[in-house]
Parts: C-alpha cells; sequence; structure tokens
C-alpha cells in the first residue's frame, strides 16, 4: 500500500506544479525585493537644424559666434526609492498568500489521489477474498450436484432439485467472471494512478 501511494504521489501531474509555484514564487518576491535598489537611466538626444540663428549686423569689439546646426544632449538620472508607504510590504503578502493557496490546492488533490489509490488497494484486497468465497461456493454446488444426480438415478432426489443446484452453480460462475473482470477494471485503474505494472491482484 505504501509503495502504491508513494507511486501514485510521484505519477501525480500536479506534484511538478509544486516546484512551479515555488520557482514563482520566488521569482515575484526577487522582483519585489528590487522596488528598493536605485535604477539608473541613460537619455541621449541628438538633432540637426536645417538653419540657426545668426547675428549679420557687425558690433563693434564684439564678435558673436554662429551656433552649430547640429546639438547632443545627454542626461544621465538616478532614482532612489527611500519610502513607498508599505506597498511594497502589502504586495510580499499578498504574493505569499496567493503562493500559499496555489500550493495547499495542488497537496488536496494529491491527498485526494491517494485516497483513491487506497481505496482501489482495499476494493482489490476484498475483491480476492470475494473470489475465494465464490471458488468455495462452486466446489460445494459442484459436489452437491454430484451427489444429487447419483440420488436421482437412485430415485431419491427430483430432477428438478438437480437443476436448482446447476442454476445456482451457473450464478457462482458468471460471479467469479464478473469478480475477475471487476479485479482488472481497478488493477487497470490502480496501474495509470500509480505507473506501476500490476498484472494480477495477487
Amino acid at each position: 500500500l505504501q509503495e502504491c501511494l508513494q507511486k501514485a504521489v510521484e505519477n501525480f501531474p500536479n506534484e511538478k506544479q509544486l516546484q512551479y509555484n515555488q520557482q514563482t514564487h520566488q521569482l515575484k518576491e526577487e522582483m519585489l525585493d528590487k522596488n528598493f535598489l536605485p535604477s539608473l537611466n541613460l537619455n541621449g538626444q541628438a538633432s540637426h537644424q536645417s538653419d540657426v540663428t545668426s547675428v549679420s549686423i557687425p558690433i563693434p569689439g564684439i564678435s558673436i559666434p554662429t551656433p552649430s546646426k547640429n546639438m547632443y544632449k545627454l542626461n544621465l538620472d538616478l532614482q532612489q526609492l527611500i519610502w513607498d508607504g508599505g506597498m511594497t510590504s502589502h504586495q510580499k503578502t499578498l504574493e505569499n498568500n496567493s503562493y500559499q493557496m496555489a500550493d495547499q490546492k495542488v497537496k488536496i488533490s494529491a491527498y485526494q489521489q491517494k485516497q483513491r489509490v487506497a481505496i482501489l488497494y482495499f476494493n482489490i484486497l476484498f475483491q480476492q477474498e470475494n473470489l475465494k468465497a465464490l471458488h468455495v461456493l462452486l466446489e460445494d454446488l459442484n459436489a452437491r450436484i454430484g451427489e444429487a444426480q447419483s440420488g436421482m438415478t437412485n430415485g431419491a432426489v427430483l430432477a428438478s432439485d438437480v437443476d436448482v443446484l446447476k442454476v445456482n452453480q451457473m450464478q457462482a460462475q458468471q460471479a467469479i467472471v464478473e469478480n475477475q473482470e471487476d479485479t482488472q477494471g481497478q488493477l487497470d485503474e490502480m496501474n495509470e494512478l500509480t505507473g506501476l505494472k500490476i498484472q494480477a491482484a495477487t
């Protein structure tokens, strides 16, 4: 049973979801931690003027240069968040709660998977015991039919009594076949849930 339960957890597709949830949670927390890191922004701008303003009137003693048609501007901005009013802290709490809820959802599904495997396991055991009882019943009916047929030959038992026993014999045989089919169906489901390759209930 323990092996079946363990294999059911390992084979459960949502088990990988736990790892994915954890990785996603860690990445989101790292991103939120970066809110308080300084950021540098480098901005550049270049422009070319087709024409510029110039002073064509000569002024004695003063030389007014003609501005260049090309202009370049470069800015380096440093930003540092000092206080965000607790926004980052609240976002971390929300993220943590969301992660725990997603994690619990997967764990509940895994528990339901294990519960299904345990039910199947005990149903198979029950079917085995039931099959043993059916075989004992069939052996008893076969013996009683033999005795009844001898009694019928001697005139001590009616033919209808033998027919009743034969009907019971057929019902027992049918119950054995149904039991075996049910057991095989449960084994197939167990194999699907656990990834094992169990061939027979034994």
